[in-house]
């Protein structure tokens, strides 16, 4: 939506720009203008491919190369495609002509924002974004996460509260606050903004997940339910509310109701669309109506997906692990956690046939589910059956985007598939969830990628 609004501004800035030089010898033609026009209408047309968008703007642009708003609408493009170096320089391009473009400024700060790549001057172009008629609470949420970045958390807390006092219906600021509180150990401050956060015109899921999830792990658990159940007074459908609020009431001894709405998550889950609440919320059901076999079930796991070096101490740690996986199966027939850690088991026993029925049962039980698509897409690459592997990989990758160690086994699926393309596109999305540096080398797990793509695509 706010995307929306720096749009709406560049038209804006057009008709003030006109406006500000109709007496001047400068001032633009019609055709000119409508030109300006053509290329900020140029960024919704999603039926138009996005690079024939860019070359068409880029046009204007030889033809007006000092129109600030088409570079600003250049920036907006490449941002579009993905090519962040590439907005930023255009956007400083057009702040460079016109420094009252606020739109241009916003993505100036964001694009700073967005992987660190220079957070001073991120906090200078929200500033600057205030200072020519931006929405100000938006900007200023934006300068708290920067400088929460940079490790200013006071500072942070501060202006989030200011963010507030300008803007007290939006309800995110709230909850960035309430995160900012909990980790500067102000409790009574957390609580203070849940109170008020709650009662906003608008609602956010995180102002009762921030501060209930800290009370529950806090063993609050009768406060932490309350929390949940006055957000759900407020969204009643929300999946993953109802999931935290099953887990409250669990935790809290009220193992009838949590049931309930475990239930109730796990059908809002399927609704959504939403695999990762679903899911959870099938396993916390197991768990709590079964804890003696959920406990069998994660002591299972341990054992089948333990480390050995050779593979005849993983053929019987897989072993061991069917003796406690088949007589769950056999009493819950419809838990695909189970399935899968025996999918698992079965593969590495160097059982395929009896892997791809087990990890197939899962994707029955749970479709999509992230995990079972990457080790069918193993198990396929590791009989040579490549084009299997490459179907699972992507599906598996699909699912879970966010996931590190998924995106890079389908990058290796893919190496083996001497595609190249997917691979890097794989290896790129990974980095971008563990930039280089942010753990030691030694134990970055995208470095052996890293060298596999090299090795077999070149740079």
């Amino acid at each position: 939506m706010f995307a929306n609004l720096c749009r709406f501004s560049l038209l804006l800035a057009i008709l003030l720009a006109a406006s500000a030089v109709a007496q001047s010898d400068d001032a633009p033609t019609s055709g000119t203008t409508a030109l300006i026009e053509e290329a900020v209408a140029l960024i919704d047309q999603t039926d138009v491919p996005i690079q024939e968008r860019i070359a068409r703007t880029e046009a204007i642009l030889r033809e007006h190369p000092g129109a600030a708003e088409v570079w600003a609408a250049l920036g907006e493009l490449r941002r579009d495609a993905g090519e962040d170096e590439a907005a930023l320089l255009a956007f400083e391009r057009a702040v460079a002509k016109d420094d009252s473009l606020y739109s241009a400024w916003h993505w100036i700060g964001i694009l700073n924002k967005r992987e660190r790549r220079d957070l001073d001057r991120a906090l200078e172009a929200f500033q600057q974004a205030i200072d020519h008629g931006a929405r100000k609470s938006r900007e200023l949420n934006e300068i708290a996460v920067t400088l929460a970045y940079k490790g200013r958390m006071a500072e942070a807390l501060q202006t989030w509260e200011e963010t507030i006092a300008d803007d007290p219906g939006w309800a995110v600021p709230y909850a960035n606050a309430i995160k900012a509180a909990l980790y500067l150990d102000d409790e009574d401050k957390a609580q203070e903004l849940f109170e008020a956060g709650i009662k906003a015109d608008e609602f956010e899921e995180n102002i009762a997940l921030h501060w209930g999830q800290y009370l529950l792990n806090d063993g609050d658990e009768d406060e932490a339910a309350d929390v949940y159940r006055r957000a759900l007074e407020r969204a009643p459908e929300n999946a993953v509310l109802r999931f935290y609020y099953g887990l409250a009431l669990r935790e809290s001894g009220d193992e009838d109701a949590a049931i309930e709405n475990l239930k109730r998550a796990y059908t809002l889950g399927l609704k959504e669309g939403r695999p990762d609440v679903y899911e959870a919320a099938n396993e916390q059901l197991f768990a709590t109506r079964y804890p003696k076999e959920w406990k069998r079930l994660q002591k299972a796991a341990k054992t089948v997906f333990a480390n050995h070096e050779s593979q005849e101490d993983i053929v019987k740690a897989a072993e061991k692990g069917l003796k406690i996986l088949n007589p769950i199966i056999s009493d819950h027939p419809d838990i695909w956690n189970a399935y899968l850690v025996r999918g698992v088991a079965y593969r590495r026993m160097n059982e395929p046939a009896l892997a791809k029925r087990d990890l197939r049962r899962v994707l029955e039980l749970s479709p999509n589910e992230p995990n079972a698509c990457i080790h069918l897409a193993m198990l396929h690459r590791d009989l040579d059956e490549m084009e299997d592997a490459t179907k699972y990989a992507h599906e598996a990758a699909e699912a879970a985007p966010r996931d590190p160690s998924i995106l890079a086994n389908a990058a290796f699926v893919f190496l083996d598939a001497d595609d190249c393309k997917s691979a890097r596109m794989m290896f790129d999305r990974a980095r971008d969830l563990v930039p280089e540096g942010s753990i030691p080398a030694d134990q970055d797990p995208l470095f052996p990628l890293q060298d596999e793509i090299q090795a077999n695509c070149g740079q």
